[in-house]
Parts: C-alpha cells; structure tokens; sequence
C-alpha cells in the first residue's frame, strides 16, 4: 500500500537518547513526514516519554501504515511478538529488528524510502548506526548528527563523553558522542549540529 509521506524520518540512539528525543521531537513539523525511533536497546523507555509529551506516538506493530504525523518506537516488543522474531511486516515493507542493531533497521528504511528518508543519529555510545547511514546515502537520503561541546571525557573512552556546555533549561545534560563520531567517520552525513541546530535544519529540509 503506498503511503502519502514526503519524508520518511528514522531516529536511532543509545545512551542519552531519551532525553535527546524528548527534546527534539516535539520541535519538528511532521506534518508531511512519519517518523520511526530505533534505540540501539530496545525498549518502551522513549514511547512512554513521547506519550507524555501528548505527540501522537505509537509502538511499532504487525500491519501498521507509517503516516504523516506519527511517530512509531521499535520496542523489546518487535523481537517477541512478530511471526519472525528479527522483521516487523508493515503496509510499506518489511523492516528487521536487531537487538544493539539501529543500522539494520536503516537500512530496510533507506531501501524502501530511498530519497524519501532521513537518519538522524543522536547521542549513543559505540559505532552503531555506521552502515546503515551509508546506506541511506547510496539511496540518496539525508544523514543529520546530533554534535555537542561538552565539559570532559572519560579517561577510558576514546569516544565523546560528558556533560553538555552550558546547557539552557530543558536541554539534555549528558551527550554519547560514540554513535554520532562513528557516522561522522563515514563521510556522508549532510548536517551536524547541536539539537536547537538539527530542529531548524531539519524543518528546513522538511517543510
């Protein structure tokens, strides 16, 4: 069934990522594009905090029709209650779930979307992500990185670690800079930006 979307928005993250979504989502105008959250962990944590914030927001599920307006969440669900326990069959594709795997739901994503889509990768240790903005790319989408300055590192990470500067109220305290630095690396990403620069660039990109 063909969907109606101009853009087709896919958000993955890890550590720090609900609070991040929390603040930029609502910013956004999805008015004619749907959205689609794949934290590297699955779980409801992100569904619940978008929930609160009254956005129409729903977990993922068997059959659904991404639409313009909504938010979907990959949840612990998706790897439980599907026919195959790793994909998620919806009106527009199929989409495969992955425990700690945000690249492969992006790149089902950017396949059945191709220019259509937008990754957006926020705060999250690791490297996940990688290979699934790459793919996005090579279909001709659109990758945005969420960049902080940030007070300090760990002494044992190689990886951005640590409390945003001078944080405004409301703003996200804590940036993971392993997953945005990983897509970084690949040369492809279109827009970085601190969370009030993605929302301007990305409304922008989508209006």
């Amino acid at each position: 069934m063909k969907d109606d979307l101009e853009h087709m928005i896919v958000i993955g993250c890890s550590a720090g990522g609900p609070e991040t979504v929390k603040y930029l989502v609502p910013k956004l105008d999805l008015r004619k594009s749907g959205m689609l959250i794949v934290p590297h962990i699955l779980n409801s944590e992100i569904l619940h905090e978008l929930r609160n914030k009254k956005l129409k927001c729903y977990r993922l599920d068997e059959g659904i029709l991404f639409k313009r307006g909504e938010i979907y969440v990959a949840t612990e669900d998706n790897l439980r209650s599907s026919s195959d326990s790793s994909i998620v069959k919806t009106k527009s594709g199929t989409i495969s779930f992955k425990e700690f795997s945000v690249s492969r739901s992006l790149l089902d994503i950017s396949n059945i979307y191709k220019e259509r889509t937008i990754a957006i990768i926020l705060s999250g240790s690791g490297t996940d992500g990688n290979y699934g903005v790459r793919n996005v790319s090579s279909n001709r989408g659109k990758v945005f990185v969420q960049v902080e300055k940030i007070t300090c590192y760990r002494a044992d990470s190689e990886e951005p670690w640590g409390f945003v500067q001078d944080p405004k109220k409301g703003y996200p305290l804590h940036y993971f800079g392993g997953m945005p630095k990983s897509a970084l690396s690949t040369g492809v990403v279109d827009f970085s930006g601190n969370l009030n620069q993605l929302a301007l660039e990305l409304n922008r990109t989508i209006a």
